[in-house]
C-alpha cells in the first residue's frame, strides 16, 4: 500500500498505515502551494 500511495499522492509528507482486523486505517499529510492537508480514512477490502 505504501507503493500505491507514493504513486498516487503527490507531495506526501507523512503517511501511516495501520492494519486492522477488517481493513486498513490510512492517515496522510500532503502539501501544495496553499498549505498542508491531512486525510484520514479506512479501507475495507471486499466492500
Amino acid at each position: 500500500m505504501h507503493e500505491v500511495l507514493r504513486a498516487w499522492v503527490q507531495r506526501c509528507n507523512q503517511r501511516t498505515l495501520e492494519c486492522l482486523e477488517n481493513g486498513v486505517h490510512v492517515e496522510l499529510e500532503t502539501q501544495d502551494d496553499r498549505g498542508y492537508y491531512r486525510y484520514v480514512f479506512d479501507v475495507f477490502p471486499g466492500r
